[in-house]
């Protein structure tokens, strides 16, 4: 999975998500928590793949991070960059 098969038919939007960072439906639709989107781009780009992943394997376990490493090779790096950066912005689920 990459940004390219995402895009083909995806509808995207920045939202108020609550607790949540983003959310991917199975329609293709993905919403970005607005903080999210004041991110790099690599970050958003990052969650582009990662919540695809999510509909694929709900838990963070290696088929999950398999899936996801096809997007975005550095995903350890992202994900501790969006950490960091995450929770100067609020981002939910951000510790």
């Amino acid at each position: 999975m990459n940004l390219a098969t995402i895009h083909k038919s995806t509808v995207l939007r920045a939202a108020p998500q609550g607790y949540r960072r983003a959310s991917f439906t199975c329609d293709r639709k993905v919403t970005i928590h607005w903080p999210t989107m004041q991110l790099t781009s690599c970050l958003v780009g990052y969650m582009l793949v990662t919540e695809p992943a999510r509909q694929r394997r709900r838990d963070h376990g290696r088929d999950f991070w398999s899936i996801a490493e096809r997007g975005v090779p550095d995903h350890l790096g992202h994900g501790s960059r969006m950490r960091r950066l995450g929770h100067d912005l609020g981002l939910p689920g951000v510790a």
